[in-house]
């Protein structure tokens, strides 16, 4: 794949967790288009961008609404583009564990079953996940797929057991001398749950 002459989708805006892994992977390289205005208000910046769309290859990160459904469209259009999904978490199990409306969860599980066999191959974020979508895509057959993992730049994420500020966290929470696990997931701000 010709890094320098495809166009990427992102499902989110340029400082949400997808925004920097593209830049990273991508540069200025590859045209990057966000999700910046919701579902609805991008749908048009980014049916634009895949009409004017003069590349050889789309890259979509992770399978969001509407960037993954209109980059399918557009390779049935034009069945010689080639597209790439990258997922993350597959969007049934997340949605049905933000407790979404029944409709939005069934939604998303026929965006699981259907989408990942339209594209020309896949990128997995998790090893889990080429199982599960060889499951809940029964009859048909998954494209070539590869497992790229999440990763961290080490010179910014790096264990600081003996700072300063992490000691006076510890004593603020009364956990001086405690074995402290912690994981982020994503922080960002999420509309539907106000969180």
């Amino acid at each position: 794949m010709n890094k320098s002459a495809g166009l990427v989708l992102v499902n989110g805006p340029p400082d949400s967790v997808q925004g920097p892994r593209a830049r990273a992977l991508f540069g200025a390289s590859a045209q990057i288009v966000y999700k910046e205005k919701g579902r609805i208000g991008s749908a048009r910046e980014i049916w634009n961008a895949l009409r004017e769309l003069k590349s050889e290859w789309v890259y979509c990160i992770d399978m969001g609404f509407p960037a993954s459904l209109l980059a399918a469209l557009r390779k049935r259009v034009s069945p010689a583009i080639k597209l790439v999904y990258e997922i993350g978490d597959p969007a049934r199990p997340l949605l049905a564990n933000q407790r979404r409306s029944a409709l939005e969860v069934m939604f998303a599980h026929q965006v699981d079953r259907r989408l990942p066999v339209v594209a020309d191959q896949l990128v997995f974020r998790g090893s889990f996940l080429a199982d599960y979508f060889a499951k809940i895509t029964a009859r048909q057959q998954l494209p070539a797929w590869m497992w790229l993992p999440d990763g961290v730049d080490c010179d910014l994420f790096r264990p600081q057991r003996d700072d300063a500020a992490v000691a006076e966290l510890q004593r603020a929470h009364d956990l001086e001398g405690r074995f402290v696990v912690g994981l982020v997931g994503n922080i960002h701000y999420n509309p539907h749950h106000n969180l």
